[in-house]
């Protein structure tokens, strides 16, 4: 059967640009699905871990007790006096048991959040308030209210003063419930949306066999990173021989994988290969901005003072985002304003007649151009430009001849 976790893992952002709410709420709910599944499985492994190591117990215990029993002759004074008896492997093995099974029920509720820094102040007072505040501001972001936090405490080496900002210590923080610890797991990948939490990362809090473990497995891949045979940029690689495409070792869920080419890129390649694709949409956007998005009108009204009504009527039933009229015969006393419409006019002020006019919606991004090469004729016109994306189209209303 698949294992859906690396699925989801994998699962397509939306991207950039605008996206609707329901699109937003879909891959808000994946990811938070896929927090809470993550979740949920770890705690499952480490029950079928404890579950193990007690059935494990058990078995040492039940084939000492029997050769016990078979090397010693039996009486109920015996019986008495072996009952209870353990050796010292298994009295240590018992007392390891029950330390993890006690530290594990203590951190149960706890996170560890990396990343966020350390708050200054005159008085330890006042460091503290203002850690107190950046830590809702994180909770509010988790969608996590601050009366669930029961402590949170800076994880330092004891007699060691950190000095350096740019390694904060590692913040714990103890919810009064596990809810609230699952939720705030599930919606910690939206610290990235906020540029000011976006180095920030929440993860479980472990216990010192959990951490042991982690920093083995994390030499162990370090090990095997090193012996790839191939470079690219600062990380090695190798090719599987099944599917001939290039791997490096990673850890995810507590296991060494092999990590796709696509996670393979520098930090370089995956910002330039980034904005390729935000170029070729703006480019396939610009292509189709005057075919379908730029809508015209043009009219000679012969005085548009007297149809403005009639204007505003197509305007209402055929929405434009440009209008050019010639011969509006406006004057300085004229109404030249449309709603929701950039006006540019040229008339002949208090003389009768002629005019030209250019109206631009006002979602559309645009200015007047006044280049003397386009007034090198006897006739009125007007220009401007249109900023579409990265296009500049120039538009223009204008009598007579063109220079």
């Amino acid at each position: 059967m698949l294992d859906p976790i690396p699925l989801l893992e994998s699962w397509p952002g939306l991207g950039p640009g605008n996206h609707s709410k329901s699109a937003e709420k879909h891959n808000y709910m994946i990811w938070s699905l896929a927090t809470t599944v993550k979740e949920l499985i770890k705690r499952i492994d480490d029950q079928d871990r404890v579950i193990q190591e007690q059935k494990q117990l058990i078995e040492t215990l039940t084939s000492n007790q029997t050769k016990q029993n078979e090397i010693s002759a039996f009486s109920y004074s015996n019986l008495v006096a072996s009952f209870g008896k353990k050796s010292e492997t298994d009295l240590v093995l018992l007392a390891k048991v029950h330390s993890e099974l006690k530290e594990k029920s203590r951190i149960e509720r706890n996170i560890i959040i990396s990343g966020l820094d350390e708050c200054v102040g005159s008085s330890d007072a006042e460091k503290e308030l203002n850690e107190k505040a950046i830590v809702d501001e994180v909770l509010v972001e988790l969608k996590i209210s601050n009366d669930k936090v029961k402590r949170r405490t800076r994880l330092r080496k004891r007699g060691v003063e950190n000095n350096d900002p740019s390694k904060p210590s590692l913040l714990l923080v103890e919810f009064t419930d596990s809810i609230s610890k699952t939720m705030a797991l599930a919606n910690s990948p939206q610290l990235k949306r906020n540029t000011k939490f976006k180095n920030i990362y929440v993860n479980s809090d472990k216990t010192m066999a959990e951490r042991a473990a982690e920093a083995q497995l994390r030499q162990k891949r370090n090990e095997m990173n090193r012996d790839l045979p191939f470079t690219e940029g600062i990380l090695r690689y190798g090719v599987n021989e099944k599917n001939n495409k290039r791997f490096y070792w990673g850890i995810r869920d507590g296991r060494l994988v092999q990590l796709e080419p696509r996670e393979i890129m520098n930090f370089k390649t995956r910002i330039q290969k980034q904005k390729t694709n935000i170029k070729n949409k703006k480019k396939k956007l610009n292509q189709s901005s005057i075919n379908n998005y730029l809508k015209c009108f043009e009219t000679n009204a012969t005085s548009l003072v007297n149809k403005l009504n009639e204007l505003q009527i197509i305007i209402n039933t055929y929405v434009q985002n440009v209008i050019a009229i010639t011969e509006t015969w406006f004057n300085n006393k004229s109404n030249r304003s449309i709603n929701n419409y950039t006006s540019y006019i040229k008339d002949r002020g208090e003389m009768a007649g002629g005019g030209v006019a250019l109206f631009i919606r006002n979602d559309v991004d645009s200015c007047e151009v006044d280049d003397i090469r386009l007034q090198n004729t006897s006739g009125e016109q007007v220009w401007c430009q249109l900023n579409i994306s990265e296009e500049r189209i120039l538009i223009g209303a204008f009598t007579g001849l063109l220079p």
